[in-house]
């Protein structure tokens, strides 16, 4: 009961030219090594045309937490998490400009060709499985400058070019130990990276706030379409938008409802696979608040591809 339904039947357009709060300080100098001296806890750097935000190491309360309500089963036993590497996060999710300048495709049901009105380029890529996911990180880290150690290897794919229904039958991480913490280039955000960057430091029911239409897009003030990233209220305490709600967010890990009572304090890295569902976290613009809640975990076939799955990008600070 943790594969969480889609509905995909609504197409209202809205208006969605907001400007993107950018007050945060920028780092500009994207014609360096993506790791460019950043040191400081929640500082924004602007690579390849991504905001990224430096997440320092720290240690969280994971799961079903006082902040939370409502909480499912595969949210218990709330578990203590240390993350002892540091990493920059999407400040964003992935638009679809950024997917456009990559993969020369736009797979967005809320895009140009798309059946949806088109929101526009500054909108989350969306119906985007989880292989494809994939295949856009490595391919940021191909066009880095210089360019980065692709953090996958993909075995068994069909003939389909990412966006066009692209599967896999299997990927290799490429670390030493098989975790992508230890991978050199950009890849999905761990199950407990992604919570513990939606929580930002706080315990609240949603990213940033309590009150959801503060932080983020779902089914009752959505319009039942995306909206530009960044164009929510707020962000939250991180400088992070859209965790919670816009669309649900692609993590790397497998999907395990009994995971949290054996998980290690220190990196999770997941459940070991092969499974047969993939975590996505943060709910969507389609969806009732509870699915934005930041402990919320719902899960889903690698193929799915739905006009409400997106993902953001995270790369482990070397």
């Amino acid at each position: 009961d943790d594969t969480t339904p889609v509905d995909d039947d609504d197409t209202t357009p809205v208006d969605d030219d907001d400007v993107v709060d950018d007050d945060d300080v920028v780092d500009d100098d994207d014609v360096v090594d993506d790791d460019d001296a950043v040191t400081s806890c929640n500082t924004v750097t602007t690579v390849q045309g991504m905001d990224l935000v430096h997440l320092c190491s720290g240690t969280f309360e994971m799961g079903c937490t006082a902040g939370q309500s409502s909480c499912g089963g595969d949210e218990s036993p709330t578990v203590t998490v240390t993350l002892t590497n540091a990493f920059q996060l999407g400040r964003y999710e992935v638009t679809q400009g950024q997917w456009s300048a990559l993969m020369s495709t736009n797979p967005s049901y809320f895009g140009p060709n798309g059946s949806g009105a088109d929101c526009g380029s500054d909108c989350p890529v969306e119906t985007v499985n989880w292989w494809e996911a994939l295949a856009f990180a490595n391919a940021m880290s191909a066009a880095a400058n210089p360019p980065l150690d692709e953090c996958y290897t993909l075995t068994g794919c069909n003939t389909n070019t990412p966006g066009n229904d692209m599967e896999c039958t299997g990927v290799t991480v490429n670390s030493s130990d098989g975790a992508v913490y230890g991978c050199e280039g950009y890849r999905l955000p761990t199950e407990a990276e992604w919570e513990y960057a939606a929580r930002g430091g706080e315990d609240l029911l949603y990213s940033g706030s309590d009150t959801l239409s503060d932080v983020g897009w779902y089914s009752s003030n959505s319009g039942s379409t995306t909206h530009a990233v960044g164009t929510a209220p707020q962000s939250n305490a991180f400088g992070l938008s859209d965790m919670s709600g816009n669309v649900w967010e692609w993590t790397q890990d497998w999907y395990d409802g009994s995971y949290y009572a054996s998980s290690p304090g220190t990196d999770p890295a997941g459940p070991i696979g092969p499974g047969s569902y993939r975590v996505f976290r943060g709910g969507g613009w389609n969806y009732p608040a509870a699915y934005a809640r930041v402990a919320d975990r719902s899960s889903g076939d690698p193929g799915n591809r739905n006009r409400d799955f997106g993902f953001r990008l995270a790369r482990t600070v070397p």
